[in-house]
This record gives C-alpha cells, sequence and structure tokens, in this order.
C-alpha cells in the first residue's frame, strides 16, 4: 500500500514538472510578445535567438529550484497560504537568477553564441507570468479536486441547518473542514460575529447577519436546529453570556474547544464538543498547586467520609492519584460505595484501599475505625446537602451533620490526627434554612476544636455516647473548613 501511494505521488510530482517546464516557456514568450506590443512580427531576431537559446535552461533550473522549495512533494488539495510563501519565494529567486546569469555571465561571455542583453522588461513580465503560473497550476489542482468531492458527495440523513457564532480563523476553517467533507448533512445558514466591520460579508459563501443579538431572530427565520461556537479566545464569561442566549433558542449548541487544544491545520468539526457544564461557570477555572496536593497525601493514611457522594467520590479519585500509604472510604450508601470501590480499583490498582460500611452517628463503628487505620489525614464529607430534603426532615439534618461531625471530630482528636478538614458548604454564610444553619454550627465547631487542640483544653469535650477514649490534653490536630458553593455536575445541582 505504502509502495503504490509513493508512486502515485511520483506521477503527480513527474505531471507538475512537465506543466512547470511548459509553463516557464510559455510565461517568458509573453514577457518578449507584451515588451513589444504585442506584435510577433516586431521583436528582432536577436531576442528571439536568445529566448530560444535560454528559456529550457530556465525552466530547467527552476525546476530544480522548486525541487529545493519542496514544491513537488506536497498535497496540493489542503494547499494553503504556507505554500503560496514557498511558491513565491522560489519564483522569485529562479527570475533573479535567471536574469544574474543571462545578463551578465551569459551576454558578456557569448555563451551558447548568445550576445547582447535583453530588455529588463524581458525578466519583468516573464517573472510575474512564471509565478502566476505556478501558483495557478497548484491553486487549480485543488479547485478541481473541491469540484470533485462536492460533485461526489452525499447527504446523509435528515438536512440539518445551523449557524456559526465566531467568523474569525477557527470559524472559518470550520466552515472549509465542511466544504471538504464527502459525506454532509449540516448547512451553515448564517454567521453571528460580534464585528461590526464583518457584518453583511461572507466566508465561505455563508453571510455574516449581525452580532449576537441577532442569534434568536436568525434561528427562527432560518429554521436552525444546531448552533457551533467557534470562539476558542473568548473568556469563560463572553462564552457564558453567548450560551445564555443560545439555550432561549432550544437548539443543539457544540463549542469548540480552547487554542491550547488544538493547531490550525486541526480545526475540523469533530474538534466541537457538547457544553459541559463548566462552561456555564462564567468564569476560568481555578488551577489548584498540585505540588502542594503531593505533598500533603503522599504516604499518609487517608479517610473519606460520605465518600460515595459526588463531593467524596472526587476526593477519593484525587487522593488516590496522589499515592498515599492507604485511602479509607467510608459512607453508609453501599450502591455509591460499591460503584467508587470498581472504579478505583481499576484506575489505580497499586494503592492501597479500603472502602467501609458506616454512620456518622455511630461513634462506636467510627471509633472502631479510627483505632484499626489511624488516619493521620481526614476529609469530612458526611453531611446532608440537599437543602429541599433538609427543609423537609430538620432533625434528620441536625443528627448528621452536627451530631456526625461531632463525632468524627472527636475521634480525630483521641487519635492523634494531624488534619481533620471540613467540607461545608456557602448556605452556611448568614443562614435561612436548617441546612445552613446546621453546617454553620459544624464550622463553630471546627473553630472550637482547634482553639482546644492548640491550648491543651480537650478534657472539656464531652465524650459521645459509647466512646472508649477520651481526648488527651494536648493533641496537635489541625481543623479547617472550606465552603463549596453549587458542585455543577452534582447529584441534586441545578445544572443536572
Amino acid at each position: 500500500m505504502q509502495i503504490n501511494t509513493i508512486k502515485k505521488w511520483h506521477k503527480i510530482a513527474f505531471l507538475f514538472a512537465i506543466c512547470d517546464f511548459l509553463g516557464i516557456g510559455l510565461a517568458y514568450f509573453l514577457g518578449l510578445w507584451l515588451r513589444f506590443d504585442c506584435e510577433f512580427s516586431e521583436i528582432p531576431e536577436k531576442y528571439l535567438h536568445v529566448f530560444r537559446t535560454s528559456v529550457s535552461f530556465q525552466a530547467l533550473a527552476a525546476i530544480a529550484i522548486y525541487a529545493m522549495a519542496q514544491l513537488y512533494n506536497r498535497v496540493w488539495r489542503f494547499v494553503g497560504y504556507r505554500e503560496l510563501i514557498r511558491c513565491i519565494v522560489a519564483g522569485v529567486v529562479s527570475v533573479i537568477l535567471y536574469y544574474l546569469v543571462l545578463s551578465h555571465l551569459v551576454s558578456e561571455t557569448a555563451l551558447f553564441n548568445i550576445r547582447g542583453r535583453m530588455p529588463f522588461s524581458y525578466f519583468v513580465f516573464g517573472g510575474l507570468f512564471q509565478m502566476t503560473l505556478l501558483v495557478g497550476s497548484r491553486f487549480v489542482w485543488r479547485m478541481l479536486w473541491l469540484l470533485f468531492r462536492r460533485a461526489t458527495s452525499s447527504k446523509v440523513g435528515k438536512i440539518e441547518f445551523a449557524m456559526l457564532i465566531g467568523g474569525g480563523s477557527a470559524g472559518q476553517l470550520i466552515l472549509r473542514d465542511l466544504s471538504t467533507t464527502v459525506r454532509r448533512n449540516i448547512v451553515f445558514k448564517c454567521i453571528v460575529d460580534d464585528d461590526p466591520n464583518k457584518w453583511g460579508c461572507f466566508i465561505e459563501d455563508v453571510r455574516v447577519i449581525g452580532g449576537r443579538e441577532k442569534i434568536l431572530d436568525a434561528v427562527r427565520k432560518y429554521a436552525i436546529s444546531k448552533i457551533f461556537i467557534a470562539i476558542p479566545t473568548a473568556s469563560a464569561e463572553q462564552r457564558r453570556e453567548i450560551l445564555d442566549i443560545c439555550k432561549e433558542s432550544g437548539c443543539e449548541v457544540k463549542l469548540l474547544p480552547g487554542l491550547y487544544q488544538f493547531t490550525d491545520d486541526e480545526v475540523t468539526l469533530a474538534n466541537m464538543r457538547n457544553v459541559s457544564v463548566d462552561d456555564l461557570l462564567g468564569r476560568d477555572p481555578i488551577k489548584v498547586d498540585e505540588n502542594g496536593i503531593d505533598k500533603l497525601l503522599r504516604g499518609r493514611v487517608v479517610l473519606v467520609t460520605g465518600a460515595a457522594g459526588s463531593i467524596g467520590s472526587e476526593l477519593c479519585r484525587l487522593i488516590a492519584k496522589n499515592s498515599p500509604a492507604r485511602l479509607v472510604a467510608l459512607d453508609i450508601n453501599e450502591n455509591g460505595m460499591f460503584y467508587l470501590m470498581q472504579e478505583l480499583l481499576k484506575a489505580f490498582p497499586d494503592v492501597k484501599m479500603d472502602f467501609l460500611m458506616g454512620s456518622m452517628r455511630d461513634y462506636a463503628r467510627i471509633e472502631e475505625i479510627f483505632d484499626k487505620y489511624s488516619p493521620e489525614i481526614v476529609f469530612h464529607a458526611a453531611g446532608h446537602k440537599h437543602l429541599t430534603m433538609m427543609e423537609a426532615s430538620p432533625l434528620e439534618a441536625v443528627k448528621n451533620n452536627i451530631a456526625g461531625t461531632y463525632n468524627v471530630s472527636y475521634a480525630a482528636l483521641t487519635h492523634g490526627c494531624r488534619k481533620f478538614i471540613l467540607l461545608s458548604t456557602d448556605k452556611a454564610v448568614n443562614p435561612v434554612s436548617i441546612l445552613g444553619a446546621s453546617s454553620r454550627v459544624c464550622e463553630i465547631l471546627m473553630q472550637l476544636m482547634e482553639s482546644l487542640a492548640k491550648s491543651g483544653r480537650t478534657d472539656t469535650l464531652k465524650p459521645p455516647m459509647g466512646a472508649r477514649s477520651t481526648a488527651a490534653k494536648r493533641i496537635n490536630t489541625e481543623f479547617a473548613s472550606i465552603r463549596f458553593g453549587t458542585v455543577m455536575g452534582s447529584e441534586g445541582s441545578i445544572f443536572q
């Protein structure tokens, strides 16, 4: 297969070389003919003799220069501005070389019986025609290929009308990719771009109708069913504003990833992806300190309560990625724990992990786990965080969030845990619900535990029911709270 492909392109390169040879002869004949007012009879015989004697050598020299510029081993159906620049540079070099040789070397030494110099306009007109034919032959090849592709293309399934948002280089490449696709069932009807200088203009035969305020009107006017957003340089806030408008249209929306994810030659419709919850954030994602996390977790025994929840399970993935000595995952949700166990054991087979069942309200079970595993770091994510359900069952919020947090934090104190981190919620700020109030109490509890641990007054804490161990007088456990807002994509998220 590879040999056949090489032979095929050798044949195409040979055809281009023949075209260039004939084209250069034609170019300089036209240059000489144009120099004498397009009257062949007016051309002096000495100039015709120089032309006939030298043009073949110029053609061979130019072909050699074209070959060195790699103009014969390119796929010209994908011709672009890079190939255009190569053609122009190679053509200019060959014309200058021809002028220098013919005007200063050959004429002065009477080589090949050539005497006298050719008119300067001969080189100017001939060089222009030479480069025109050089570039034209390549672009005509691409044009014929595109016409053939269009003629043989087939539209599969129902035709869908689409809108492109973004009339920049990325958008233009998306349109170009569609025009070269054999199997097409998407037709772009219009382009939306906020640049007023583009309004009313055409990009790849598709009209720019206006700014983002035209999106909804265009959807109705052109019966749009798909919207493609090709603005990879847009900020997160700009992207969210456009998505807010697009969601009112009821159309399927696809996005082009950011510029760091592709090069110009790779921008195609296949790069478009569905809208993710991150696109609705309205700000750039915050980058975490990977080195700091690795230093905190590597080689340590880590306990995660509420491990089967959205936040807890993501914590387990992050912790397992940073090679802890052991990961202990604890939750009362047996189905969630089973699926988490299957996922993590497959993804991190070399990490020691234990998946345990237990309730935060059962202190005897909590103390049993701390006795067995002696966790150095605890991430407490086991609190109830669904606002509506907690309003309906306020006592459960108190028992699970407050009492459960006290049980786990007390066990951390009595067993010399190094860090205890509470996963709280932003509803704890000026709380107006039982969920927010219970979360705020847990945050105050963390402040109290931190203060008692530092001052050595932990003996003032009342042991939970069923406790066998009591808090030592001075424990170096560090307590902290982290507030989460709406976790997009989590269970109960408004973006689900």
